[in-house]
């Protein structure tokens, strides 16, 4: 077996933390090189569950936040379809 080469580190946002944003956040925390600096929900409250699964993320209500970091690299949208045109 060859030795693999160590991930490139992704800066990673994650918009939108129902059911389907926590399990994106779940398999990216086993993901080498997966590095999570945003959550993002409109909805407050939701933060604190998506906070305990991606500790170091900046959790914030406002997507444009994570979109206009130049950090980020990779953004995953977890909303229903009817908010993607947003």
């Amino acid at each position: 077996a060859q030795d693999a080469a160590p991930a490139t580190p992704v800066n990673i946002g994650v918009i939108g933390l129902g059911d389907q944003g926590r399990e994106l956040l779940t398999s990216l925390s086993y993901v080498a090189g997966a590095n999570v600096l945003y959550i993002c929900d409109s909805y407050a409250p939701i933060h604190k569950r998506s906070q305990e699964i991606a500790p170091k993320a900046t959790a914030v209500t406002d997507y444009k936040q994570v979109l206009g970091d130049p950090k980020v690299q990779a953004v995953y949208v977890a909303t229903p379809s009817h908010l993607h045109k947003q």
